[in-house]
């Protein structure tokens, strides 16, 4: 099972994909919450914002059906050395994205 991920983490190009779509989400946040945006960031300064890949896992869900299989990538966000947050992207096993998630507390 860790070859298979292995091979689809590289052939689907997963942990850049995490990244840039954290970017695009993290930025459309920004300009379309920008008053729960400053609640969390203050006065933002991309220099105190650190993101780092957690984790990449196989996930079946729906038991016992076991209809639901993906892949899901974990990033960790830090703002000023405190965690701040995470963000989520899953992927269908034909490496499509299926939903993606930004949680920030």
């Amino acid at each position: 099972m860790k070859n298979k991920l292995k091979n689809f983490i590289e052939k689907y190009d997963v942990d850049n994909r995490l990244h840039k779509g954290f970017w695009e989400s993290f930025k459309n946040y920004e300009s379309t919450a920008q008053e729960e945006f400053k609640s969390i960031f203050g006065d933002y300064d991309d220099a105190l914002l650190s993101v780092s890949t957690h984790s990449i896992s196989y996930h079946l869900n729906n038991w016992p059906i076991l209809d639901y299989e993906i892949v899901e990538a974990k990033l960790l966000i830090e703002y000023d050395e405190e965690h701040t947050g995470y963000y989520i992207l899953e992927f269908d096993l034909n490496g499509e994205i299926i939903d993606d998630t930004l949680k920030l507390f």
